[in-house]
């Protein structure tokens, strides 16, 4: 019988020890010296490198740690044998804030090096981030509420590797504004030309579909009809239900709604911190494992004697429970007992059946 089975395809172990080790490497040998970001000057350099604190960073966000107070204090015995120097929390919330342009540099080449950023194929939503200090009113029609809070917009691959993201305030900007913006004045957020825009009833309008068929961008959108449309469109509905999927992970697992920045900068430092693609890339960068699943749980039949066709069924005769001896007499109408009692060292009860 196997136990067994040895899969085609490679194998990941989802270990946080592997997958940090392989992001700080990624950091100091490729993408900090690729992207400029080393330190000049005089001055005495930092106990904890940038590559390290990242690292810290992401590690707060797997092990769901949304306080800082609580992660630092913690931080010693989950990740302590890999960065044993740390930071105060003061210093740890400031370096993090000044580290968000790393953290996108980082989050941007890892997603070009991911194998899901070749695809044509985006998937792009908005969902709203709650948060105090910098922010607006804003109306939610998925949940049918108002939020005070910014707007983040998302654009990601079938695989959940997200390739462009941005943040604005809901109050001045819509979906429409905020996606012609994003598009516009980053560069760095456009999809390839060519590539197919899944997206909802957010962004329909003649204007939007000419600016993404326009020759600068060359994308093609796809969205659902709206209801006053006569013109059916063909949907994909079950490539819509990922976009909704990755926003779950983000608000749930990652913690996007329990971020507590309150300034641009830290809030932007936040949220690229809970970027879902960041653990998924420094997996990717691993070299694929050949260890076998684990055999599935399975339990051997009792062995039993064989029965006969036509033989009638013995069963063992009724064990006999023996009546406890009660503790009074039918022959005598009253029993006097001694108890032990707290006020006195004897009393004596009488029971009358």
């Amino acid at each position: 019988m196997l136990t067994h089975v040895r899969t085609l395809e490679p194998v990941m172990i989802a270990d946080l020890d592997p997958l940090l080790t392989a992001l700080y490497v990624e950091l100091t040998d490729r993408i900090i010296p690729a992207r400029g970001f080393t330190r000049r000057g005089p001055g005495k350099p930092p106990e904890v490198t940038d590559a390290e604190l990242m690292c810290i960073a992401v590690a707060q966000v797997l092990l769901r740690f949304d306080d800082e107070r609580h992660w630092l204090r913690a931080a010693a015995s989950r990740v302590g044998h890999l960065f044993p120097r740390l930071l105060h929390q003061s210093e740890y919330n400031a370096r993090l804030k000044d580290l968000a342009p790393l953290m996108e540099a980082a989050l941007r080449w890892l997603a070009d090096h991911s194998p899901g950023s070749a695809e044509l194929v985006r998937l792009m939503d908005a969902t709203p981030v709650p948060c105090g200090g910098w922010a607006g009113y804003g109306y939610c029609p998925s949940h049918s509420r108002w939020y005070w809070g910014s707007k983040l917009l998302i654009i990601c691959t079938c695989d959940g590797t997200v390739t462009g993201f941005g943040l604005a305030n809901p109050k001045l900007y819509g979906e429409r504004e905020q996606a012609r913006q994003m598009l516009t004045g980053q560069p760095a957020n456009r999809p390839a030309p060519g590539t197919a825009v899944v997206t909802d009833k957010g962004l329909s309008g003649e204007e939007t579909e000419a600016f993404f068929a326009s020759p600068d961008l060359d994308l093609t959108l796809i969205r659902p009809a709206r209801k006053d449309e006569k013109q059916a469109r063909p949907f994909p509905n079950w490539l819509r239900q990922r976009v909704e999927a990755i926003i779950w992970t983000l608000k749930n697992q990652l913690g996007l709604e329990r971020h507590g920045g309150r300034v641009p900068a830290e809030l932007g430092a936040r949220i690229v911190q809970r970027q879902p693609h960041r653990g998924r890339a420094a997996m990717r960068v691993r070299h694929p494992t050949r260890r076998p699943p684990r055999p599935p749980h399975s339990r051997a039949p009792h062995p039993r004697a064989p029965r006969l066709q036509n033989q009638p069924t013995v069963r063992p005769p009724a064990r006999r429970i023996p009546r406890r001896r009660s503790g009074w007499c039918a022959a005598s109408p009253a029993i006097t007992c001694t108890t032990a009692c707290s006020s006195t060292s004897s009393a004596r009860k009488t029971w009358t059946p």
